[in-house]
């Protein structure tokens, strides 16, 4: 996640903000997604809505040409 406010139409980042509990509005960039061991995870950040959700799953499709 990035914080800043994604690219306009950026079909591989889906915008993120207060709404998901989270401090600041930011991206989630899909085009470089990396797998964390569940141990390194501390905290929760913030949450994503079913809606927001199918955005980000759409996005990973668009990133990964499984869309």
């Amino acid at each position: 996640m990035a914080r800043r406010v994604a690219r306009r139409g950026a079909p591989s980042e889906v915008n993120v903000g207060v709404d998901e509990g989270l401090k600041y509005d930011s991206a989630i960039n899909l085009d470089h997604v990396q797998t964390v061991a569940q141990e390194r995870l501390v905290g929760l950040v913030g949450t994503l809505s079913a809606i927001k959700m199918q955005q980000v799953c759409r996005a990973l499709g668009v990133a990964t040409w499984c869309a």
